[in-house]
């Protein structure tokens, strides 16, 4: 979470996220962090997709595309041709409907 979230990466960087990511520099060592905190999930997950929302899920093909390029070098061969990071197509809303699920689904 601390380092998916708009509101640390301010609090850690004193620049907001949206500035953060405008940065090619930043987004270079970024996605490096990013992508080995995502491979530990997918290792362990194997999902077929990750999806990113909330201001970082905002960056777009800036941030996307070289983090699916570093995790197809972090990542081993029998998950490489399954996975798909994608921003949340629910924008700042997709928690709150996620919410929404998981309640419906405990009732």
């Amino acid at each position: 979470e601390r380092m998916c979230c708009g509101l640390w990466l301010q609090r850690d960087f004193g620049l907001s996220a949206e500035a953060l990511l405008k940065d090619p520099a930043f987004v270079k060592g970024y996605v490096v962090n990013l992508a080995l905190g995502l491979k530990c999930c997918i290792m362990l997950l194997n999902p077929e997709r990750i999806v990113i929302g909330g201001g970082i899920g905002k960056a777009g093909d800036p941030l996307f595309v070289p983090l699916r390029e570093e995790l197809r070098k972090q990542i081993t061969s029998w998950s490489r041709a399954r996975i798909d990071v994608v921003p949340a197509a629910l924008g700042d809303e997709s928690v709150l409907w996620g919410a929404l699920v998981l309640a419906e689904e405990q009732l």
